[in-house]
């Protein structure tokens, strides 16, 4: 099993030696400690540092991500997928509508500007009524 230091990994990954400790200190890594109490991970961290650029990049906080990367408690791991496809998910109709929107302006052979607009309004309206339920769920 081929291991890496803090600084090999910060390299290979492009993620400062600092962040790494913090992660660890926060359980979202995992290094073996050798008997000197060196760090040194194996080669699966830099996948685990994808997954966490990921999450991150998809809104989620540090808490959640260390949910979701624990291979340790998967009752909890499963619950966060579901909420983090959920918010997804809600994140994907939204721009659904948007891109429609777009579309429409982009192609737009309405007749009058008020066509057009009724056309505009009814997309808000969704993008509307979906944010309304949002918070209701």
């Amino acid at each position: 099993m081929e291991l890496l230091t803090v600084g090999e990994l910060a390299r290979t990954s492009g993620v400062p030696a600092t962040t790494l400790r913090y992660y660890d200190s926060l359980g979202l890594l995992m290094p073996i400690r050798l008997p000197n109490s060196h760090r040194r991970y194996p080669l699966e961290s830099l996948e685990q540092l994808q997954i966490i650029k990921l999450c991150q990049a998809l809104g989620c906080d540090l808490d959640e991500i260390r949910v979701l990367v624990r291979k340790d408690s998967t009752d909890a791991r499963r619950s966060a997928a579901r909420r983090e496809l959920a918010k997804i998910d809600h994140q994907y109709q939204r721009l659904a509508v948007a891109r429609a929107l777009l579309t429409h302006i982009l192609e737009c052979t309405c007749p009058t500007p008020a066509e057009c607009r009724e056309t505009t309004q009814r997309a808000l309206s969704e993008l509307a009524d979906d944010d309304v339920q949002a918070h209701i769920s």
